[in-house]
């Protein structure tokens, strides 16, 4: 994860105590503008990365009507699990059947969350039924908000009993190894322009020489669960990471602006 800026505030500026506001913390469901800082020591630069208001309030759960009186919208509590499923490569149909994971499961697909386990704590109570809900992050394009991109693509690989690599029959795969299309069949989306004329090998990471890092997969998993940088000949998987950089293309943007607003006249 790449720090792009921060603000520090101490907790005890946003603490709440029952003994009255002036045992509160100074910043204590008050609501204020906040100006970001670029974490790199050396930058100097005039300009703010960024502004944000909010409003601030640290207390205990018993306290929460406490906080209640201070936040303007209503306070909304959802549980969640999430339902997962895989696809058999010879059948080719979503379901359970050889599923390694629960059925129902916490975002980890670790801990086991089945619907019917879920029970409202003492004053709560249910105002519906389940409903399907996409994730959040799901709504929106992952280069939302970016004026420059870097598009990514896992080449991976499998070991013969001989040692022999060769490439997988999905040979190219997003991070988590859901198959994708080859790094060279990738086109660069409408609105966007390659920055980089090639894709390149990223070595920046914990990986050897040639970008490579090693698994080992284990039986029912189809994959491994962890990488390190150096080959051992128990190793059965390998993967690297393939990148190119592309940028926002100002003038296409415009363009296909004023397309669309064409479209909609029509």
């Amino acid at each position: 994860t790449l720090l792009r800026s921060y603000y520090r505030m101490p907790a005890r500026e946003a603490l709440f105590s029952r003994n009255g506001s002036n045992c509160c913390g100074k910043n204590c469901g008050k609501l204020q503008t906040i100006f970001l800082k670029h974490p790199q020591k050396g930058n100097t630069g005039s300009r703010i990365p960024a502004q944000v208001r909010v409003q601030l309030w640290f207390g205990l759960s018993v306290d929460q009507k406490e906080f209640n009186q201070y936040a303007e919208g209503k306070l909304s509590v959802f549980a969640e699990a999430y339902e997962n499923q895989t696809k058999l490569a010879l059948v080719g149909n979503w379901g359970t059947t050889g599923l390694t994971y629960p059925k129902y499961s916490d975002v980890t697909g670790k801990i086991k969350l089945p619907k019917e386990s879920f029970r409202p704590s003492a004053g709560w109570d249910w105002v519906g039924d389940w409903i399907i809900s996409p994730e959040r992050t799901l709504l929106h394009d992952i280069d939302a908000g970016h004026m420059s991109f870097v598009e990514e693509v896992f080449e991976n690989q499998a070991r013969l009993p001989g040692g022999q690599w060769i490439h997988m029959t999905e040979a190219y795969t997003d991070l988590n190894g859901e198959k994708v299309l080859p790094k060279d069949e990738i086109e660069c989306l409408p609105g966007w322009k390659w920055e980089d004329e090639e894709w390149s090998t990223d070595i920046n990471r914990a990986v050897d020489e040639h970008g490579w890092e090693y698994g080992i997969t284990i039986p029912p998993d189809r994959k491994p669960k962890s990488w390190v940088p150096t080959e051992k000949m128990y190793h059965t998987n390998r993967r690297r990471r393939w990148v190119r950089l592309r940028r926002r293309d100002l003038k296409q943007m415009e363009s296909l602006k004023k397309h669309k607003l064409e479209d909609r006249k029509s």
